[in-house]
C-alpha cells in the first residue's frame, strides 16, 4: 500500500532507529532543535521502549529546549528502558538537581556510576551537588578528587581538592 508505514515490529524498530539517528545528527549540527524533538517523538511512537530515544529527549528537554516536566518524564522512561546506559541516570540526576530534588539527584548520579564507574562528568556533578546543595564537604572533595584522577580539568574541582589537602594552621 502506497504510503503505508512500517508494519512489522522489525520494520517499526528500524524506522525508529532511523528517526533517532536523524535526530542525533540534527542535534550535532546545532540547528532545527524543534525537528530533533519531533523525530525523537516519532521514534518513541514507533517503538515506545526505545530507551536511547528517551535519553536524548531527556537531555534535550533539560538543556536545549528546557521543559523540566517533560525532561523528568523522559528521564524516568530512559532509566526504565535503557538501564545499561549511564547517561539515563546521569541526565535524570541533573534533572532532579535542577528541580531541587537533591537526594534523588544524588541517588541517580550514584546509579550512573554503578553502570560506569569511570564516568568523569558524573563525579564532577556529584562534587557540585555535595558542595552546593547537600553541604557535605568531605563527599564533595572525594567526588572532585576522583574527577581529577579521571582526567578532569575543572578549576573548581582543583581548588576544592587543594584547599582540602592544604594543612590547617594550628
Amino acid at each position: 500500500v502506497l504510503g503505508a508505514g512500517p508494519q512489522t515490529p522489525a520494520e517499526r524498530q528500524q524506522a525508529a532507529q532511523a528517526q533517532y539517528e536523524q535526530a542525533f545528527a540534527l542535534l550535532q549540527e546545532g540547528k532545527r532543535t524543534e525537528e530533533v524533538l519531533e523525530r525523537l517523538d516519532r521514534a518513541i511512537e514507533l517503538n515506545p521502549e526505545f530507551g536511547d530515544a528517551y535519553v536524548l529527549k531527556s537531555y534535550l528537554r533539560l538543556d536545549v529546549l528546557p521543559n523540566l516536566d517533560e525532561a523528568l518524564i523522559a528521564g524516568r522512561l530512559a532509566v526504565k528502558y535503557a538501564p545499561d546506559n549511564p547517561d539515563s541516570f546521569y541526565t535524570l540526576g541533573l534533572i532532579y538537581e535542577r528541580r531541587g530534588s537533591f537526594p534523588e539527584a544524588e541517588q541517580a548520579l550514584l546509579q550512573a556510576l554503578k553502570v560506569n564507574a569511570g564516568y568523569q562528568d558524573v563525579y564532577f556533578s556529584l562534587g557540585t551537588l555535595y558542595a552546593d546543595h547537600l553541604k557535605n564537604e568531605a563527599k564533595s572533595v572525594e567526588a572532585f578528587h576522583r574527577y581529577l584522577e579521571l582526567g578532569g580539568t575543572s578549576s573548581r574541582a582543583r581548588a576544592a581538592v587543594s584547599q582540602a589537602d592544604a594543612p590547617t594552621k594550628p
